[in-house]
């Protein structure tokens, strides 16, 4: 067996120079996407809160309380006197003197008196109807990163993980979050409890005059006078007040007007604002005059005051003064929790509805009398002004808490489980759309594939959005009430306070959580969850070739190629050959060469002990493919034949495995699906017939004669099978006691046997159609069988060779020692004389006659550019010493096609190519050789001569590791170009004579400065045969141990290869 370091020598640097691509697939490593989600929501008329604080839970009201009790005044006897008279009280003339000062009443007195006392329990409320709607503006920009498994470093069947997570971007920017609050829908108005007011004025008086008397003087009175008069303000029920105002929304906003406002009602009692803008209305149109009691102030403020009217106006309305203002979204500071995670807007509102009315004027404007005469002149009282101012404060607090929600497509069905990030079990589910909030990570169940899954996701938000709003409601009220004048006299006010601005209440409107659900839907990136793919393949087991190598033996050349037919890199790859399996019925087997194109082999490997084709270490990426040459030399059992006579086959059938490893560990084998655990497919079964040649065709021989076939006289060890359609002979082929002749190949015959004299034939197969004729001295020894009788034999009819006609009249005759360079053409003839060369080129030569007279000629053929024919009508090779042949591949690119009957005879002469003369009988004598081809009426082969056929000429179909060449031989495959020194540059001088030679051949020339130099003898085909040292200039070497042939013989490494015929 072929030693094996060349072929690791050659796997060993493919790794070092090529080195194979590892991919980096590692268990655990990740890839990822990122993709910028910008959300941007628009949400409109938002419900806040479906249970806002309304109606009575949200009324605030305060009163004030009043009082002053009886208060006097010193007033005089005469504007009381004037009072009570215009006030419809008789008063005596003596008393209205006495009061003015006139008379003399030294003994009357006089008492004017002069009382007041008011009380008054007043105040407001405040009230939200219900709750407008908000506007929500999100626009929240994050960086969503998805986490994946990288391609093949999971395997099919396993537990993947796809985390998620992401950034805020634009933390703090504060378009992130924007709400429009919504505006309460409110009503304010007066309240009045308690209110009266009266003054009371008396005179009493005593008119005397001073009567003298006994006892002395005394008083007699003349009149007396003690009346009073008290003046009172609202007196009866109080009056049921409507409220102020109804105050909406609507009231704000582009083309806000009096009509948008003055619809804000929700009940059927008819606001104060209302009553009076309609008075108004009326009085514009009668006036023609344009007195607004609200004033629109931009979208989002309304004030509201009655105007006055001018002087004489029997009209009056109420004293009101307020300002309503809408919250904006921009007065709403911005702060971003948690990094932004967390986004809130919150801000106050101060003095969001403020108001002022005097109640005194609503008594007023309903017909109430707050006010009264004390007489033309004489003074008056007058209930004066209760002036509360409402003021409402708004807190307003919002927060959206956004959760970037993914949605993954699996692209196939899994279980899985969703994680939260701190590694709690979010929910488990099964499907291929999975739900999860960015941060969190899918476990999932991979299924039983290998192919890649395309992964596609969107995302949308959403979140818990809370709302917080309250209103403080705060008062302060100005209060003059109980307001008496009495001209020149008393000019005083019973209550006369102003209470400062207090908190009322303040009361939660807003206090509600819901989810915020998006409506936009962005895409996520997608990408390919890829699990690995393992996958070795024996990808073909062929025969490359089969050669007889004789003596029964056949060499056999399998190829196999492993594929990597995955997508990861394939390690520890193996492939098993078992031959003693697919052998075990021959009678012998070995194991001669093993190599490959880029796979380190086994050494070891026989096919039987150890069946790994390959050594430790070796991978295959992917893709790749390589190749794994084994050359077994086989001695095949004996092919049965059948009752007609044929040969059965003797097949065997070989078949290779392989495994190999992938990057993260699974083992794989060919024909054999991991994922799955099923069979993928049979083993690719390879079958060769090592039993009889199977002819099909006339070329499937190398000698064959349409009428006889003879041997005698020497005939050599030839290559090749032989066929007859008549008889076949074998004469004296081992006379007088010679060894037998051996034919490797196998013998058909479809007439008669003959053996000769001494004529002992080994071969391998022989079939018969008719018995053997044998003489006593000869034998037969098959080294397969011999059918005889046979119904299978097969023959062929002789070929009809259609030569075209031939008109030309050129001539040629080389003369003795010239040379011709012949183009292909048509030629009326051509003669060669001794020691002639004629030179033919690729294409076809038509011969009318093609003639060699003289002997040691040469006919060289160049066949570099393509195939070479000849087409001849008279052939007379007859002359000694002939050298037919040419370069590499002239033995199966060179055809004679001889259509005349003239028979044709070689003498030491060495033929390369093929020859077609079905009507003629060809002679190889004396020593001759051919390789090729020899299809003939008659073939005879006498004297030493020798053919080998096409099959055994061209080079086994084999690595170079595994010719049966050395490697010195290999090198002459082509001329060396690279000279070493000065000295290889110089013309070489060598001669080698005779030529051709039976024996001696001398060399002369040989430069002294290469000695002592090796002297190389090669085959036809190149094989080293033999080698020699030449110690001096000259040297002569034997030759008679060589076979009959071709020779190549060069001195030194780089020399000239001569060609030498040795016969």
């Amino acid at each position: 067996m072929k030693q094996f370091y060349l072929s690791r020598l050659i796997g060993l640097i493919c790794l070092l120079v090529f080195p194979l691509t590892t991919f980096g697939q590692t268990r655990g490593s990740t890839s990822s996407v990122q993709q910028n989600l910008r959300f941007q929501e628009e949400f409109n008329n938002v419900n806040l809160d479906p249970n806002p604080n309304v109606g009575g839970g949200s009324r605030v009201t305060f009163t004030h309380e009043f009082s002053s009790g009886p208060q006097s005044r010193s007033i005089g006897s005469s504007a009381a006197q004037r009072i009570l008279s215009q006030a419809g009280i008789s008063i005596p003339s003596a008393i209205i003197d006495l009061a003015s000062g006139a008379g003399d009443f030294s003994c009357s007195s006089i008492n004017p008196s002069f009382s007041a006392e008011a009380t008054i329990k007043a105040g407001g409320f405040y009230q939200i109807h219900s709750v407008g709607t908000s506007d929500i503006g999100i626009d929240y920009p994050v960086l969503v990163s998805v986490e994946f498994p990288e391609a093949n470093t999971f395997a099919c069947g396993e537990t993947i993980h796809i985390k998620t997570s992401y950034e805020i971007l634009e933390s703090q920017n504060p378009n992130k979050l924007q709400v429009s609050p919504p505006f309460f829908n409110q009503e304010l108005g007066p309240l009045l409890d308690d209110y009266s007011f009266s003054t009371r004025i008396g005179l009493s008086a005593t008119a005397a005059i001073g009567v003298s008397t006994p006892l002395g003087s005394v008083c007699e009175t003349i009149v007396s006078f003690n009346e009073g008069k008290t003046f009172t303000l609202l007196e009866g029920s109080l009056p049921s007040l409507p409220p102020l105002i109804n105050f909406c929304e609507d009231a704000f906003g582009q083309n806000s007007n009096e009509s948008r406002l003055l619809n804000c009602r929700w009940s059927s009692v008819e606001p104060i604002l209302n009553i009076g803008q309609r008075f108004l209305n009326d009085y514009n149109r009668r006036n023609g005059s344009d007195l607004k009691a609200a004033t629109f102030q931009g979208d989002n403020q309304v004030t509201i005051s009655f105007p006055d009217f001018p002087e004489g106006t029997p009209v009056t309305l109420p004293e009101i003064e307020g300002v309503f203002k809408n919250s904006l979204a921009s007065e709403l500071n911005f702060e971003a929790l948690n990094g932004g995670r967390k986004l809130k807007v919150a801000g106050t509102k101060s003095a969001i509805s403020r108001l002022s009315y005097d109640i005194t004027s609503f008594l007023d404007y309903a017909g109430i009398k707050t006010s009264a005469s004390l007489g033309s002149g004489l003074g008056s009282i007058d209930a004066g002004d209760v002036s509360p101012t409402l003021t409402i404060d708004q807190e307003m607090a919002f927060e959206f808490d956004p959760k970037v929600n993914l949605v993954v497509n699996l692209g196939q069905a899994m279980s899985f489980t969703v994680y939260n990030g701190d590694g709690s079990i979010s929910y488990t589910s099964s499907g291929n759309s999975v739900q999860l909030l960015a941060g969190q990570y899918i476990e999932a169940q991979f299924p039983d594939i290998s192919t890649p899954v395309p992964v596609t996701g969107n995302s949308f938000i959403n979140g818990d959005f809370n709302s917080q709003s309250s209103q403080t409601v705060f008062e302060s009220t100005q209060i003059r009430f109980g307001e008496v004048k009495v001209a020149g006299v008393v000019d005083f006010t019973l209550i006369d306070e102003e209470t400062p601005k207090v908190e009322v209440d303040k009361k939660k409107i807003l206090d509600h959580s819901f989810n915020l659900q998006g409506t936009q839907i962005l895409d996520l990136p997608g990408f390919l969850l890829d699990p690995e793919n393992p996958v070795i393949e024996v990808k073909d087991v062929i025969t490359k070739d089969i050669l007889n190598i004789g003596g029964g033996q056949r060499q056999v050349v399998y190829e196999i190629t492993l594929s990597n037919e995955g997508d990861v890199l394939l390690s520890e790859v193996q492939s098993t050959f078992d031959l003693s399996e697919s052998f075990q019925d021959a009678s012998n087997f070995f194991v001669n060469c093993i190599s490959s194109n880029g796979l380190i082999v086994n050494s070891e490997f026989d096919g039987e002990i150890d069946k790994n084709l390959l050594a430790n270490g070796n991978q295959i990426g992917v893709g790749d493919s390589f190749t794994i040459e084994v050359l077994v030399i086989i001695t095949p059992e004996i092919a049965s034949i059948s009752e007609s006579g044929c040969f059965e086959t003797v097949e065997y059938d070989v078949f290779a495995k392989a495994t190999g490893v992938s990057p993260i560990g699974t083992f794989v084998e060919n024909n054999f699906n991991q994922c799955t655990q099923e069979i993928t497919g049979p083993d690719i079964i390879n079958t060769v017939d090592l039993g009889a040649e199977v002819i099909d065709e006339l070329s499937d021989f190398s000698i064959y004669g349409f009428e006889q076939v003879y041997f005698s006289k020497n005939f050599s060890e030839s290559q090749g099978s032989v066929g007859s359609a008549g008889d076949m002979i074998f004469e004296n082929v081992s006379l007088q006691g010679g060894a037998p002749v051996t034919i490797v190949g196998d013998i058909y015959v479809a007439n008669e046997l003959i053996l000769r004299g001494e004529s002992r034939v080994v071969f391998d197969y022989m079939q018969l159609g008719k018995e053997v004729d044998s003489q006593k001295k000869s034998a037969l020894l098959p080294l397969g069988a011999i059918s005889r009788e046979s119904d299978c034999v097969v023959s062929f009819d002789q070929p009809i060779l259609e030569v075209p006609d031939n008109n030309s009249k050129e001539k040629i005759q080389l003369k003795k020692g010239n040379s011709l360079d012949l183009a292909p053409g048509t030629y009326r003839s051509i003669d060669m004389l001794e020691g002639t060369i004629l030179n033919l080129e690729s294409g076809v030569y038509n011969f009318d006659s093609w003639k060699i007279s003289g002997k040691n000629t040469t006919i060289n053929f160049d066949v570099s550019n393509g195939p070479i024919l000849i087409q001849v009508r008279k052939w007379l090779p007859h002359a000694d010493q002939q050298y037919l042949a040419g370069s590499d591949g002239a033995q199966s690119m060179v055809s004679i096609h001889y259509s005349g009957n003239e028979p044709v005879r070689f003498k030491n002469t060495f033929f390369q190519g093929n020859i077609l003369a079905p009507f003629a009988s060809v002679d190889f004598a004396e020593n001759s050789v051919l390789e090729g081809t020899l299809y003939a009426n008659k073939v005879q082969f006498t004297d030493g001569s020798t053919f080998i056929g096409p099959k055994y000429l061209a080079p086994l179909n084999a690595s170079p590791e595994c010719q049966p060449l050395d490697e010195a031989a290999r090198k002459l495959e082509e001329e060396v170009q690279e000279v070493a020194t000065e000295l290889d540059r110089k013309d070489e001088q060598i001669r080698m004579y005779p030529n051709p030679t039976s024996n001696i051949l001398t060399i002369d020339g040989i430069h002294p400065e290469i000695l002592p130099a090796q002297v190389y003898i090669y085959d036809s085909n190149f094989r080293l045969v033999k080698s020699l040292i030449a110690t001096s200039t000259d040297v002569q070497f034997a030759m008679q141990d060589l076979a009959n042939g071709l020779y190549f013989i060069r001195v030194g490494d780089l020399g000239t290869l001569h060609r030498i015929i040795k016969n």
